[in-house]
């Protein structure tokens, strides 16, 4: 699976369950989407992320690195 950059920058899909997460570009920006078991799209963060990000499920929610280099926990239910 590939994404930006004319499809040339590999996804790494992070599993929760029946979730999965990456990152994705969307209106020019790096945020992460949210696919269901059929690899749906389900919902994108409001937060921008760096590119590179790691993804990190913990029972807390999703920890990710903003665009501005900070540290994020995301709800799994919203992204947000």
């Amino acid at each position: 699976c590939y994404t930006g950059e004319g499809g040339k920058i590999p996804v790494v899909l992070v599993n929760d369950g029946n979730e999965y997460y990456c990152v994705i570009n969307y209106d020019d920006d790096w945020v992460v989407g949210k696919y269901d078991e059929t690899l749906t799209l389900k919902l994108k963060s409001k937060v921008n992320v760096k590119q590179s990000t790691p993804i990190t499920v913990t029972e807390s929610g999703i920890v990710v690195t903003d665009k501005n280099g900070n540290l994020k926990l995301l709800s799994k239910e919203t992204l947000e």
